[in-house]
């Protein structure tokens, strides 16, 4: 499903994703959605949180569109619309 989330309730991925970011990517990326807003949305998964302070809780991991959140950050959106697959 595509969900509108607020940028800071997502967690990398470190099991599907585990590369680092880079600074120019996310540059790049934050210059085209000025002029081009309609990306493709960056891939989420939902997860129970097993990290024992929140039992029956989840976690949104960000498995795919890393570079895109944080550029959305930069330009000041507070959400972001994701593609949420649920597990």
């Amino acid at each position: 499903c595509f969900v509108e989330i607020p940028i800071k309730c997502l967690h990398n991925d470190d099991e599907c994703q585990p590369r680092t970011v880079k600074s120019s990517h996310v540059w790049s990326i934050f210059n085209d959605i000025r002029k081009n807003p309609t990306h493709e949305h960056p891939g989420c998964r939902i997860v129970a949180n097993d990290d024992g302070n929140f039992p029956g809780t989840y976690k949104i991991l960000l498995f795919d569109g890393q570079h895109k959140a944080i550029a959305h950050k930069i330009d000041g959106r507070n959400n972001i619309l994701v593609k949420l697959y649920l597990v």
